[in-house]
């Protein structure tokens, strides 16, 4: 749990059991989650497909990579790639992408263990634009 709070960068209060956090992540995430795990549980009972109707007709599923560091001594992530996926949830198809590089600005340095985590190099990041500009080119994404 710590490690999908990690990677997802969520920053949980500070003292939380193993089972407050899953609330906590459980709480951050619930509106995303419930859909799934509805068509998860028809599927498992054998619920056709044709049957399932999506609660939204198209969902933009993202996965951040951010600054990080071995030790976790920096308290300040910053986005480093900002990746968007649209789908069409009842053709269950992909229907666009979006992906973009970001330049970070507090650490600009990325470390060992970001590049070996993430396989983002030091080059790609220097030569990319600022979060702003990467936010509106999003903003224009289909």
């Amino acid at each position: 749990m710590k490690e999908f709070c990690f990677r997802n960068g969520i920053v949980p209060p500070k003292g939380l059991t193993f089972s407050g956090l899953k609330n906590h992540v459980y709480k951050l995430y619930a509106s995303q989650f419930i859909p799934i795990q509805k068509e998860r549980q028809m599927r498992r009972h054998g619920v056709a497909d044709e049957k399932y109707e999506p609660s939204f007709d198209f969902y933009v599923v993202m996965d951040f990579e951010c600054t990080c560091w071995v030790d976790n001594t920096k308290t300040m992530q910053e986005i480093i790639e900002f990746p968007a996926v649209l789908i069409d949830a009842k053709e269950k198809v992909i229907v666009d992408t979006f992906q973009e590089y970001v330049k970070p600005v507090l650490f600009p340095q990325l470390s060992d263990f970001c590049v070996e985590f993430t396989g983002i190099s030091q080059e790609t990041v220097d030569n990319a634009k600022s979060l702003p500009h990467v936010i509106s080119r999003y903003s224009k994404f289909s």
